[in-house]
C-alpha cells in the first residue's frame, strides 16, 4: 500500500512498516472505489480514520491543506494528479511498503495471492529489486519529464 504525504507534515519523510504505524492518522481515499472499501476494515482495526473524498484530486488537495495526514494513491497516478493540480511536487513525498507487509489488500491482490500463492514471494522479490536498483525511481522520473 502506497501513501502520499505532505512534506510540511513530515519534513523527514513518512516511513511505515506495519499497520499499527497508521494509528490515529487521517487517510484519504476516493469514495466508492474498491480500495476505499477494502482498506476500511484494516484501517479501523488499527485506529486510523478513512476519509473518503469525491476524487483523487480532492484527496491530494486535502493532503496539501493539512486536512489529511496521508493520501492513498498509486504512485504514477498520484504524481500525475499532483502536477495536474499545479501543486509543487517537491512539497509531497511518497511512502511505499512492500506488497505483503500489511494485512489489507485490494481484491485483485488478494485474488492473485489466493490463486497463485507461490507467485507472491517472487513478486515481492521483483518489486524490492526494482526499488533497490532505482528502476521505480527512473520510471517515475520518466513519467514526470513526459508531462
Amino acid at each position: 500500500m502506497d501513501f502520499f504525504y505532505h512534506q510540511a507534515r513530515w519534513p523527514s519523510g513518512f516511513d511505515w512498516s506495519a499497520p499499527a504505524d497508521l494509528a490515529r492518522l487521517r487517510i484519504g481515499a476516493t469514495r466508492s472505489t474498491t480500495i476505499a472499501s477494502s482498506i476500511q476494515t484494516g484501517i479501523d482495526q488499527h485506529g486510523a480514520h478513512l476519509v473518503e473524498t469525491p476524487n483523487s484530486d480532492m484527496t491530494m488537495e486535502a493532503l496539501a491543506f493539512g486536512r489529511l495526514d496521508l493520501g492513498y494513491s498509486n504512485g504514477v497516478a498520484g504524481w500525475a494528479i499532483i502536477r495536474a493540480g499545479e501543486r509543487d511536487p517537491a512539497g509531497f513525498g511518497f511512502a511505499q511498503t512492500p506488497v505483503r507487509s500489511y494485512d489489507y489488500y485490494t481484491p485483485n491482490s488478494a485474488a492473485t495471492a489466493e490463486r497463485y500463492p507461490a507467485l507472491m514471494p517472487l513478486l515481492d522479490q521483483a518489486i524490492a529489486g526494482m526499488v533497490a536498483d532505482g528502476t521505480v525511481d527512473r520510471i517515475l522520473k520518466a513519467h514526470s519529464a513526459a508531462e
